[in-house]
């Protein structure tokens, strides 16, 4: 791992450093010789004159990452994909650093978001979590299929906002079913797929996906959960394509909730 983190930094760097801009040539030229405390400060000239620049924050944060300063790193890299969530090196150094804090469902959530050569990382992530007997959430569930540059990330969040309103869908139904008494038996999952529309945001298509033993297989309750996530307004993709998602609700009984 720590190979790679070299080699994508010296990449980056050789790209940044054709540039026009003299600190930026300076500070890729002082990473290059190893004096990464004077490469930050020229960076940091950088950031004054243009905050959001979001190659002179990663150059900083991998600055940090050879000082052996990943808390440091952390802000930075944090920083870039806020401005560029499409910065896959800052979400793989993110995931890196977090492993190795033994933080491992922030290195899933990043690593999911850092694109295929974070598939390791990701592995050993939920390998952990599962020694541990931590459950992984249904956000890092999410799937993301076709060319749409859509990160799953921003994906869930929009899902999630509207929790309390799946929730409501669910404990309706259990009402229904027997308004006495709670139907304690009436709980599983619900898989969403959906296509997101490249000129709007909006969901375009959408149905029930793959069916599991695990499943609540209860149409009321399906037929809620597509209601609200077809009213959704989703970023658009970055290529300008449509992106087609799916996303697994979990419903469990109030009694059985630890």
């Amino acid at each position: 791992m720590e190979t790679r983190l070299i080699l994508v930094c010296s990449l980056i760097l050789l790209a940044f450093s054709c540039s026009s801009a003299p600190t930026v040539k300076e500070g890729a030229k002082l990473f290059n010789e190893q004096k990464y405390t004077e490469a930050i400060q020229v960076f940091e000239k950088v950031l004054e004159k243009d905050p959001k620049n979001a190659n002179a924050l990663y150059n900083i944060a991998i600055s940090y990452i050879q000082l052996k300063d990943d808390d440091k790193a952390l802000i930075y890299l944090n920083k870039t994909i806020e401005i560029d969530p499409f910065q896959d090196d800052a979400w793989y150094n993110l995931a890196l650093i977090y492993f190795k804090k033994e933080d491992y469902l922030s290195a899933l959530g990043a690593g999911l978001d850092a694109g295929s050569d974070a598939k390791k990382l990701v592995d050993n992530s939920r390998a952990k979590l599962h020694e541990k007997g931590i459950e992984i959430p249904q956000k890092y569930k999410t799937m993301v299929m076709g060319e749409g540059k859509l990160k799953k990330r921003t994906i869930y969040e929009n899902i999630e906002r509207f929790n309390k309103e799946y929730e409501k869908c669910y404990l309706d139904q259990i009402n229904d079913v027997n308004p006495f008494r709670s139907n304690s038996a009436l709980g599983g999952e619900v898989h969403i797929s959906f296509i997101i529309s490249s000129k709007n945001g909006q969901v375009i298509g959408i149905g029930v996906g793959r069916r599991n033993k695990g499943d609540l297989y209860n149409g009321k309750v399906e037929k809620c959960v597509i209601d609200i996530v077809k009213k959704i307004k989703f970023p658009i993709s970055k290529d300008r394509k449509n992106v087609f998602a799916s996303y697994t609700f979990i419903f469990k009984h109030p009694e059985t909730k630890e």
